[in-house]
């Protein structure tokens, strides 16, 4: 049973964070640079300050936990797809009929799952029109975000229905 394992890059993980890590240090400088006064000024710099630190460290640990632990993002086997995200998920290849690259987004592999057949709704002409809508953007109920990873989108995605084929 042979399993491929799939990471983030290393390379996006570590210029990313040293972009929020900059932001956060050069916003932290140009606050404490000159004494201030307490204003609207302040207290907005201040509240920007916190909210790149926050999102630096949010955007952070799931990329350091990566490394550290060793846990990968997804682990394809010959059976189903396992994805190590914070619900986690696991797709069977059985249930499958094929992945393929999104027509809105190139980085997102969409899945359609076999006997997913487009129904009509009945929610009126604004549910009609947004599920049409939709349906022409992803055309699938879920999707797995590829930006990023050791492998291009399309590598992925050709792998993908390797495994699905073969089943």
């Amino acid at each position: 049973m042979e399993e491929i394992k799939v990471y983030h890059s290393s390379l996006m993980n570590y210029l990313s964070l040293f972009i929020g890590i900059v932001i956060v240090s050069s916003s932290i400088w140009l606050y404490t640079t000159r004494p201030q006064e307490i204003n609207f000024r302040t207290i907005f710099s201040a509240i920007v300050t916190l909210t790149a630190l926050i999102s630096t460290i949010s955007l952070a640990y799931p990329m350091l936990r990566e490394r550290l632990t060793g846990q990968p993002y997804c682990i394809i086997t010959d059976r189903s797809l396992i994805m190590n995200t914070k619900n986690g998920m696991e797709i069977r290849f059985a249930d499958v009929e094929e992945f393929y690259i999104s027509k809105f987004d190139s980085k997102q592999i969409l899945i359609r799952f076999k006997g997913d057949k487009n129904k009509p709704q009945s929610d009126g002409t604004l549910g009609r029109l947004s599920n049409r809508f939709g349906n022409y953007l992803a055309n699938a109920s879920e999707g797995i975000n590829a930006s990023g990873l050791t492998f291009s989108p399309q590598e992925l995605c050709n792998l993908l229905n390797g495994k699905v084929s073969a089943e």
